[in-house]
Protein backbone atom coordinates (compact mmCIF):
# COMPACT_ATOMS: atom_id res chain seq x y z
CA UNK A 1 0.00 0.00 0.00
CA UNK A 2 3.22 2.38 0.72
CA UNK A 3 4.39 1.61 -2.69
CA UNK A 4 1.20 2.67 -4.29
CA UNK A 5 0.49 5.68 -2.42
CA UNK A 6 3.61 7.30 -3.33
CA UNK A 7 3.44 6.44 -6.82
CA UNK A 8 0.05 8.34 -6.72
CA UNK A 9 1.71 10.99 -4.42
CA UNK A 10 4.40 11.47 -7.71
CA UNK A 11 2.05 11.27 -10.40
CA UNK A 12 -0.02 13.66 -8.49
CA UNK A 13 2.73 16.10 -7.95
CA UNK A 14 4.33 16.32 -11.75
CA UNK A 15 1.08 16.46 -13.28
CA UNK A 16 0.59 19.59 -10.94
CA UNK A 17 3.72 20.96 -11.93
CA UNK A 18 3.28 20.27 -15.89
CA UNK A 19 -0.44 22.32 -15.39
CA UNK A 20 1.58 24.94 -13.24
CA UNK A 21 4.76 25.21 -16.87
CA UNK A 22 1.53 25.15 -18.83
CA UNK A 23 -0.19 28.05 -16.92
CA UNK A 24 2.66 30.19 -16.67
CA UNK A 25 3.12 29.47 -20.33
CA UNK A 26 -0.13 31.03 -20.84
CA UNK A 27 0.40 33.62 -19.07
CA UNK A 28 3.68 34.56 -20.65
CA UNK A 29 2.03 34.47 -23.70
CA UNK A 30 -0.71 36.57 -23.14
CA UNK A 31 1.15 39.04 -21.64
CA UNK A 32 3.43 39.27 -24.96
CA UNK A 33 0.08 39.64 -26.74
CA UNK A 34 -0.93 42.33 -24.14
CA UNK A 35 2.19 44.17 -24.95
CA UNK A 36 1.37 43.97 -28.66
CA UNK A 37 -2.19 45.11 -28.90
CA UNK A 38 -0.54 48.06 -26.58
CA UNK A 39 1.91 48.54 -29.01
CA UNK A 40 -0.02 48.30 -32.27
CA UNK A 41 -2.70 50.89 -30.50
CA UNK A 42 0.34 53.35 -29.90
CA UNK A 43 1.62 53.33 -33.79
CA UNK A 44 -2.05 53.51 -34.63
CA UNK A 45 -2.60 57.21 -32.62
CA UNK A 46 0.76 58.17 -33.98
CA UNK A 47 -0.98 57.21 -37.27
CA UNK A 48 -3.95 58.49 -37.10
CA UNK A 49 -2.47 62.45 -35.52
CA UNK A 50 -0.31 62.14 -38.40
CA UNK A 51 -3.07 61.79 -40.99
CA UNK A 52 -4.70 64.10 -38.75
CA UNK A 53 -1.73 66.81 -39.67
CA UNK A 54 -1.41 65.71 -43.19
CA UNK A 55 -5.67 66.58 -43.73
CA UNK A 56 -5.27 70.02 -42.98
CA UNK A 57 -2.10 70.98 -44.40
CA UNK A 58 -4.14 70.04 -47.17
CA UNK A 59 -6.67 71.69 -46.72
CA UNK A 60 -4.81 74.96 -46.19
CA UNK A 61 -2.95 74.35 -49.14
CA UNK A 62 -5.89 74.21 -51.31
CA UNK A 63 -7.56 77.40 -49.11
CA UNK A 64 -4.66 79.09 -50.27
CA UNK A 65 -4.49 77.94 -54.06
CA UNK A 66 -8.50 78.94 -54.40
CA UNK A 67 -7.31 82.27 -52.91
CA UNK A 68 -4.73 82.78 -55.24
CA UNK A 69 -6.57 81.51 -58.27
CA UNK A 70 -9.51 84.26 -57.14
CA UNK A 71 -7.16 87.03 -56.95
CA UNK A 72 -3.96 86.74 -59.68
CA UNK A 73 -1.42 89.15 -58.97
CA UNK A 74 -1.16 91.56 -61.74
CA UNK A 75 2.49 92.89 -62.77
CA UNK A 76 2.91 96.04 -64.52
CA UNK A 77 4.32 95.31 -67.96
CA UNK A 78 8.12 95.77 -68.51
CA UNK A 79 10.76 96.07 -70.82
CA UNK A 80 13.53 92.96 -70.77
CA UNK A 81 16.23 95.73 -70.13
CA UNK A 82 13.58 97.46 -66.86
CA UNK A 83 13.54 93.70 -65.46
CA UNK A 84 17.13 93.16 -65.61
CA UNK A 85 17.76 96.52 -63.92
CA UNK A 86 15.28 95.90 -61.54
CA UNK A 87 17.00 91.85 -60.67
CA UNK A 88 20.53 94.16 -60.53
CA UNK A 89 19.10 96.24 -58.62
CA UNK A 90 20.46 99.54 -60.64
Amino acid sequence: MQRSRRSWTSWSLTRSRKAGSRAQQRLLLLQLETDHQHLLIKELGQRQLQLLHRQQELREATSFRLEVQAHPEQLPPSSPRQELDRLLGL
